[in-house]
């Protein structure tokens, strides 16, 4: 009951800490994200894997210069989760997380005071009016972000230019065939609540939706994934007020208006067992890594992006 105490206590003050910033942001789509996100700050955490690699380390593995003292940005920390881990990563660098969620910027800033960490400056800012930072980087973040935008690729533009030639971006973008059942799902959820007199769904009723699930649901792949027991992450993967499914040719589309080049999808250790159990005649890691190779493995293993595309590209 103490830790459940706690937790309520650091969530309040999160949502009621004041901020000396002015939060003006003019697109209508960004508007309504910010407000999305004043209500469902995602991800929700406490605690902090700090197992991340440094930047130099991470370019040396794709086989680019190493970086003394990088500077880091992160085009939509929300939350702060991955800002706090390449902070403490890379101790020797600067990192600039940038958001347009003050709730979510509270929330990162706690965080980061938690751990200490001197080498991070939060700011409210747009990704389209990210020149006016004044600087280059030799290392963007902006994953689960762009496809949220209005205009995606005006995102992903401005972002280029400020990076460095030979230097790398993170990028992540919505699958459209990972994320195809959700529309289905978006629907049940949409129906139980009709069914039941009710219009507006709320944070709160969404744990009745949840106990009305079949048994075929239980053991289906979207309804065990993390996001559907945590109400924010449910709102986030079902209810989002805007975003932007792809396919790896309109990713390539994409890279090259903003004159960046694919390098190497980035995995996480669940995709790569199964990458390693599921090889078939289409094995994009021995014969060449491309969006086009990804692309002809995903048509085989449709559900292998079903969180999104994570990927490094560089300039």
């Amino acid at each position: 009951m103490k830790q459940l105490g706690d937790d309520l206590a650091f969530y309040a003050s999160v949502a009621s800490s004041p901020s000396s910033e002015e939060h003006e942001v003019a697109d209508e789509t960004s508007l309504n994200v910010q407000s999305f996100y004043a209500e469902n700050p995602y991800p929700k955490y406490k605690v902090v894997k700090l197992s991340a690699l440094n930047v130099s380390q991470c370019m040396a593995r794709l086989g680019l210069e190493q970086v003394e003292k990088p500077n880091i940005l992160i085009a939509g920390c929300g939350t702060g989760l991955q800002t706090i881990e390449l902070a403490y990563a890379n101790k020797d660098g600067h990192v600039t997380a940038i958001d347009i969620s003050p709730t979510s910027l509270n929330y990162a800033k706690k965080m980061a005071s938690k751990y200490q960490l001197e080498n991070i400056e939060f700011k409210f800012h747009d990704i389209l009016n990210i020149s006016s930072l004044g600087q280059n980087f030799d290392y963007i973040v902006s994953t689960g972000v762009l496809h949220h935008m209005s205009r995606p690729q005006a995102g992903l533009n401005a972002l280029a230019k400020q990076l460095k030639s030979n230097r790398l971006m993170v990028l992540g973008f919505y699958s459209k065939q990972g994320r195809r059942r959700l529309s289905e799902i978006r629907e049940n959820l949409i129906r139980h609540f009709n069914a039941n007199g009710v219009q507006d769904i709320t944070k709160s009723s969404l744990p009745e939706w949840r106990h009305s699930w079949s048994e075929e649901q239980k053991r289906a792949l979207w309804f065990c994934s993390n996001d559907f027991f945590n109400t924010h992450g449910l709102m986030d993967a079902i209810l989002h007020p805007q975003e932007t499914y792809y396919d790896t040719c309109e990713l390539k589309d994409m890279l090259d208006e903003a004159d960046l080049s694919f390098k190497s999808m980035a995995l996480n250790s669940v995709q790569r067992s199964y990458y390693q159990k599921k090889i078939t005649q289409v094995n994009p890691m021995t014969f060449g890594e491309s969006l086009e190779r990804w692309g002809q493995f995903e048509s085989l293993h449709p559900d292998f992006f079903y969180s999104m595309y994570n990927f490094f590209v560089y300039k």
